[in-house]
């Protein structure tokens, strides 16, 4: 991952707790950021891991909210108005189940779904012996947040993430929340097939999908252009008006790259 350090001339350690740290940890490395409360990115780092210097003196302070998205081991969807608490025992049945994880609940409110998941709790478990109180959830939680804007749009839309060899789809078709899956991809052949499933499991068959880029994928790349031959259009996500943070100029155009992280400023 490439990496990247910012700190805001209004960053001050000193008001921590009116700071929310917001973490997201991959394959390939961590990403946190520092947000106001006035939503305003007051730092960001990219890190290789907790161990990092910039990590370690972020995790001295004491925030007033620490937000961390995660590796999930699986998920499955719920609609809320059908979940029952004394079934989750049948919905983990759809997960994979390696006997150390049990299954979690989450929701997102404006898809009107719960996710069942289990967590890799490994990544995490350096973090949260600094921070014992922070909130995890499962990537997939933020990036359907973020994708919740797309609910307005009357078109059919495919959302696509990329973290590491793992890519995130999903589809919205005219404004409805229709589908979403994980994926390993190690390169552009492997997102071809997968792509080209998912379009037609989900009847895109005959149409042209509109299509949002987030996490690693640039313009230039391999993957972009794997995309944009089946699209009718291709955009880089704007995750900073998604997410509802303020993001200075010169670091808009990577912004797309952390839609995972800025997120979490939607969940709870």
């Amino acid at each position: 991952m490439h990496k990247m350090v910012y700190t805001s001339r209004d960053f001050d350690a000193r008001r921590s707790t009116d700071y929310t740290l917001l973490i997201h940890t991959g394959r390939s490395g961590d990403v946190l950021a520092v947000i106001d409360d006035q939503s305003k990115l007051l730092r960001l780092a990219v890190v290789d891991s907790h161990q990092s210097e910039q990590t370690a003196e972020l995790l001295q302070l004491p925030f007033g909210e620490v937000k961390i998205a995660t590796l999930d081991q699986g998920y499955t969807f719920i609609p809320i108005e059908e979940f029952e608490v004394s079934c989750i025992p049948v919905y983990s049945t759809f997960l994979p189940n390696e006997g150390l994880t049990d299954p979690l609940v989450c929701e997102v409110t404006p898809l009107g779904i719960k996710i069942v998941y289990r967590l890799n709790r490994l990544p995490v478990s350096a973090y949260l012996t600094s921070l014992p109180d922070a909130v995890v959830r499962p990537a997939v939680q933020p990036f359907l947040a973020m994708a919740n804007a797309y609910t307005q749009v009357n078109k059919p839309i495919l959302t696509i993430d990329k973290a590491g060899t793992v890519v995130r789809i999903a589809f919205f078709d005219l404004g409805k929340f229709s589908y979403c899956s994980d994926f390993e991809v190690h390169d552009p052949v492997d997102l071809n097939y997968h792509l080209l499933a998912v379009m037609g499991h989900v009847g895109l068959e005959d149409r042209k999908p509109y299509v949002f880029l987030s996490g690693e994928i640039a313009v230039d790349d391999r993957y972009y252009a794997c995309v944009h031959k089946y699209a009718e259009s291709v955009e880089l996500a704007d995750a900073a008006k998604l997410s509802g943070i303020s993001v200075p100029s010169d670091i808009q155009p990577d912004a797309h790259r952390f839609l995972t992280l800025l997120g979490m400023n939607l969940c709870e």
